[in-house]
């Protein structure tokens, strides 16, 4: 077995690589195919006439929008809850890091590192935290982009990935029981984080009003993010409404995500939004101009946030609690509790 563990490093490293490969490969085909045929002269006067009170607004609002995400986050705890600002730090820190590295899921480990190791939160809360978190999400933007469809006029091209997000978001929701109801089979009830978690996701079952109140956060919180795609359009000039706006962010955030790509998804993140806006009548060099703008407002702050926690704290310090930043308080009861230094 020992003589096998170089061959497997050996393999995940070449598997990294070829995911890196290919990131590289569809990055750049991708925006190779957003950028052409585009008129650089009038690409050019969008950006000497770029609004800049505009994009400062809509950044505003994407910055409410962050706080209203991290609030979402923070209802989902049914016991002691942590701190808004460390709410919003993790998440921000997690989606960042998506951002910069090609295996996505860094940062969902980075959030779960900094819950559990930094700030004593229950392996299984956190874990359950930032599934439901994923579930609502799923459920909102796959029922947002279903009323798009009612926008499109011809859907033949969008409808089957349409379609194909409702059904992963049905498929979400219904994960949830069917893992509560595994968890009590004795082949997993030997897997302390599987019970633990189980046992949080029963509790917000009898939680009415805060998994309630968290889906209408999410409600909000995408909305927010379409109106912030919708005053950088007004600002440069876009007949879109703020609905087009959202329906054209949610299509490029889940093409983005459901292929590998450069970091930030660069070029990939382009040619979605310009494919989208030309789906509602939007010209090639007007879109492909909002598109770079919308794509530094919704991926930079984020990025810029996991950034300063990286060289403030250090990679170990993140996520091994110690550090003289961001100690934990108490942390005599949090170990005995299981509950949350705040």
């Amino acid at each position: 077995m020992l003589r096998a563990f170089p061959h497997t490093a050996r393999r995940g490293l070449k598997d990294a690589r070829v995911r890196a490969a290919l990131g590289v490969a569809v990055g750049l085909t991708l925006g190779w195919l957003a950028v052409r045929g585009v008129d650089w002269g009038l690409v050019a006067e969008e950006f000497n006439s770029f609004p800049v009170k505009w994009a400062v607004a809509s950044l505003a609002v994407m910055m409410l929008s962050t706080v209203v995400r991290a609030y979402r986050w923070q209802r989902l705890f049914l016991e002691e809850k942590p701190h808004l600002p460390r709410m919003f730090l993790v998440q921000n820190t997690g989606i960042g890091l998506n951002s910069l590295v090609p295996l996505r899921v860094a940062g969902e480990g980075a959030q779960f590192a900094l819950l559990t190791l930094r700030y004593g939160v229950r392996r299984g809360v956190a874990l359950g935290t930032m599934g439901v978190e994923r579930v609502l999400d799923l459920v909102v933007t796959a029922s947002l982009l279903m009323a798009g469809l009612t926008l499109i006029p011809d859907k033949g091209d969008v409808l089957p990935y349409v379609v194909g997000a409702f059904v992963v978001a049905v498929a979400s929701v219904i994960a949830i029981p069917f893992l509560v109801y595994l968890s009590a089979k004795p082949f997993l009830r030997r897997i302390p984080l599987i019970v633990s978690t189980a046992g949080y996701l029963t509790d917000l079952g009898k939680a009415k009003f805060a998994i309630t109140s968290a889906l209408f956060l999410t409600l909000g919180y995408w909305l927010l993010v379409g109106v912030c795609g919708w005053l950088l359009a007004v600002g440069m000039g876009l007949d879109i409404s703020a609905f087009v706006a959202t329906v054209a962010i949610l299509g490029a955030i889940y093409f983005t995500t459901s292929l590998p790509g450069l970091p930030a998804s660069l070029g990939t993140f382009e040619f979605a939004v310009v494919y989208v806006l030309k789906l509602f009548g939007v010209a090639q060099a007007a879109s492909f101009s909002y598109a770079v703008g919308l794509h530094a407002i919704l991926f930079l702050p984020p990025i810029l946030i996991a950034v300063a926690m990286l060289l403030t704290l250090g990679v170990k310090s993140m996520v091994s609690g110690s550090g003289p930043q961001m100690q934990r308080s108490e942390p005599a009861a949090v170990k005995d509790t299981g509950r949350i230094g705040v």
